[in-house]
Formats: C-alpha cells, structure tokens, sequence
C-alpha cells in the first residue's frame, strides 16, 4: 500500500457522493420524477446482455444486489455508469481517489486499459 499524500485543500477536491440514492441520480439511474430508471426502459429501445459469471462471482453480485436493495440488472448499470464516469472524470485529468477526513488519498483507482 502507497503512503498517504495530501490532496491539497477541500476545495481542490472533486467529490462523488455515492450513497445509492445521490448515485442514482447523478448516474442516470434514476429519473427525475425518482422513478428507477428500469420503469423507463419501455420508451427506449433495449438490448439483451448475456453475462456468464462463475457461481462464486454470480453470488457475491447477488449479494451485493441484495444489500443495496436493488437488482442485479440495475446494479450492473450502476457499475457501467459508473466506469463511464471514472473515464470521463480521468479524460478531464482528474484522478480518482479515496481520500480520509484529512483530506490524504490512501488510495488511487486507475480504470484498466
């Protein structure tokens, strides 16, 4: 693990707060009349995704599904929109980090190639 480095003041810091409700809606996940955005797919053309998971993978998915209140569909949206995010954010030049309560980054993601 990286030592801690100092991201400056809190003002400098771009923040995503991804409690399941603000992410919703910041990702698209969640219309603005705060409908799932699941309801809103009959208005919009849908494609088919088959996913083969090992079964160990399968039930950690599930089970995070489960603790988040949600389902495994939207959960994988979640995560599309979010590795969307990451990527725009990152072509901004902004890097993408957890940080603690003094603003150190204790850890840095980078998206693979």
């Amino acid at each position: 693990m990286t030592e801690p480095r100092d991201v400056g003041s809190p003002e400098r810091v771009k923040h995503l707060d991804l409690d399941l409700p603000a992410a919703r809606r910041v990702l698209g996940l969640t219309t603005s009349r705060g409908t799932s955005a699941t309801e809103d797919l009959n208005s919009e053309p849908v494609k088919r995704l088959n996913l083969n998971l090992s079964e160990a993978r399968y039930n950690r998915v599930q089970n995070l599904a489960r603790k988040r209140g949600t389902t495994i569909t939207d959960l994988v949206r979640f995560a599309l929109r979010l590795v969307e995010r990451i990527d725009a954010e990152e072509d901004d030049g902004y890097r993408i980090a957890v940080i603690d309560s003094a603003n150190q980054i204790v850890k840095e993601f980078v998206l693979p190639l």
